[in-house]
């Protein structure tokens, strides 16, 4: 009995796994990104993961994504230029260097438009998400040696925040081979509660791949 049972709802749940497999298929997707946030200071280069599940010719996807980007960039410490001016640290100037990263991870929802291409090669979309922003530093500093009074700039880790966001994305999706696509993004993120750039955002765009199961 508990046989028979068993084999019941093993083929009941096959049944609906196969039945929803016509309505919902797994795409995986990798790009490389890039990020330009509302401080004025370099471009960030990245790369990000995505997972979402939709219809194969369906107007929605819905799912999760993963993403983390690296910068370098100098910028003028007052600190330093007060020791250079009072010549207690010998440099040529007060620039430091600052190795920023971000990472981030989302759940995310994508609406496909229209066609551009009447047999649907290529598909314009528009989608939205939320979810963290991590930010972390290394950066130059001064400190004082409190053995020998000297002081040195040092490189220190440091970890800033963790933030929300939300952004709003629109690309353009075009099949490359059999379940394999290409699409380019563009997409504005809103970091919630953040004073350490100038304007709490970031533009960004993304150059990726995705399979679709």
């Amino acid at each position: 009995m508990k046989k028979a049972l068993l084999t019941v709802v093993l083929l009941l749940a096959l049944a609906v796994m196969v039945s929803a497999q016509e309505y919902w298929n797994l795409k995986t997707s990798i790009k490389g990104i890039d990020v330009m946030p509302g401080d004025g200071n370099n471009m960030g280069i990245g790369a990000a993961a995505v997972v979402t599940f939709g219809a194969p010719d369906g107007q929605y996807d819905f799912g999760f994504e993963a993403a983390k980007w690296w910068r370098t960039f100098d910028e003028v410490d007052s600190e330093v230029a007060e020791l250079i001016g009072s010549g207690d640290i010998v440099r040529d100037n007060a620039d430091v260097e600052v190795d920023q990263g971000g990472l981030k991870f989302s759940a995310l929802g994508k609406y496909k438009v229209f066609s551009l291409i009447s047999e649907g090669k290529l598909d314009l979309y528009t989608g939205a998400g939320a979810g963290f922003y991590f930010l972390q530093e290394s950066r130059e500093e001064a400190r004082q040696n409190p053995a020998t009074g000297l002081w040195a700039v040092e490189k220190i880790d440091k970890y800033l925040d963790t933030k929300g966001q939300s952004f709003i994305l629109m690309g353009l999706d075009g099949d490359l081979y059999n379940n394999l696509n290409i699409f380019l993004e563009a997409r504005f993120t809103y970091i919630f509660d953040w004073d350490r750039w100038d304007d709490p955002y970031e533009i960004g765009s993304a150059l990726g791949l995705r399979y679709d199961f």
